[in-house]
């Protein structure tokens, strides 16, 4: 099984002025100076750093990796002097397997949002606030875990409540013997009930199961489910992912957009994920702020995240809240 845990608190931070103070996370260094809009902020690496005691695991079955939701607009990082890895992209989720953990660890990041010619966006009318602005944590799970999963759903006639939940999995393995189980429960009512159960072969497979009676997701009656995926063996649980879904169809015709076969006339706003004095570093208790002023207060049903991929929780939000979500990637130029 899979083990989380957050590193949020008390990272050093070297500034822009070579100061080196204490923060928690999610930091900008463009609290202030970003805020202007006279696009002349700082911008350059900064470094944080940070230290913890080995985590308990097996290091025979088991497994750490590291993961950052999202450091503006480049990071490396490095363990106890040993490179983990780099990345390129300020909104994207990025992640990497730690080499040979010590009793004590120093783990540093160099964040930088210097004008970079193959980092996109390049430039546009918006501060691309440089730091560590979403969560950071350590993920121990076991050598044989799943990956990923992409799941889908197939709606059947529209007078009808039956459904094909659809999911293609990805998994990491060092034996024979795996099987994938599924189950699956309303979000607001009820216990899991079985789908079904597969021995996988290789490293990915589709599994498909009917649901009988489903509740469609639509705008006004957001109705969410959670599909538990297990990776078993011998009878004992290797890993487990669970993820929330919402039966519906969506289609564009000709005369408009259609959910469920009826036709919807979207309205939304734009939204950008920085507030004043805290820039991209925003706690979760401000995008709900925003959910509930494009939903409750303004009666939205849409919105578009521009120019970029937002936080993983605004989209958990827009689940919710029953808002349709126009995605846009980083590549923003002007």
């Amino acid at each position: 099984m899979r083990e989380i845990t957050k590193i949020m608190k008390g990272w050093e931070f070297t500034g822009p002025d070579g100061t080196t103070t204490t923060v928690d996370l999610p930091h900008t260094w463009n609290a202030r100076d970003g805020q202007d809009g006279g696009n002349d902020y700082w911008r350059g690496t900064c470094i944080y750093r940070t230290r913890f005691a080995a985590p308990q695991f097996n290091t025979a079955s088991h497994q750490v990796w590291i993961q950052f939701d999202g450091v503006n607009a480049s990071a490396h990082v490095v363990l106890n002097g040993s490179p983990v890895c780099n990345h390129d992209g300020g909104y994207s989720t990025f992640r990497a397997k730690l080499p040979e953990i010590l009793p004590e660890n120093l783990l540093v990041v160099y964040a930088d949002n210097s004008p970079n010619e193959t980092v996109y966006p390049q430039m546009a009318d918006f501060t691309f606030y440089g730091g560590i602005y979403r969560d950071v944590y350590l993920d121990i799970k076991n050598k044989d875990y799943i990956e990923d999963i992409f799941i889908r759903t197939d709606i059947g006639q529209m007078d009808d409540q039956n459904a094909e939940l659809i999911s293609e999995v990805t998994v990491q393995r060092t034996q024979e013997g795996l099987f994938l189980k599924q189950s699956l429960k309303n979000k607001k009512t009820g216990e899991y009930r079985p789908l079904g159960e597969s021995e996988i072969s290789g490293t990915s497979m589709q599994l498909s199961y009917p649901v009988e009676n489903v509740i469609l997701w639509d705008l006004e009656h957001p109705e969410l489910y959670e599909v538990k995926t297990e990776l078993i063996c011998d009878g004992k649980l290797m890993d487990e992912r669970i993820d929330r879904i919402g039966f519906r169809r969506a289609e564009f015709k000709k005369d408009g957009f259609y959910l469920n076969g009826k036709k919807i006339k979207l309205r939304g706003l734009n939204r950008h994920q920085s507030y004043p004095y805290v820039g991209y570093a925003m706690p979760k208790s401000m995008q709900q702020l925003d959910a509930d002023i494009l939903k409750r207060e303004l009666g939205a049903n849409a919105v578009r995240t521009s120019h970029y991929p937002n936080h993983p929780y605004w989209y958990e939000l827009c689940d919710e809240y029953g808002l349709y979500v126009i995605d846009e990637t980083n590549l923003e130029t002007h």
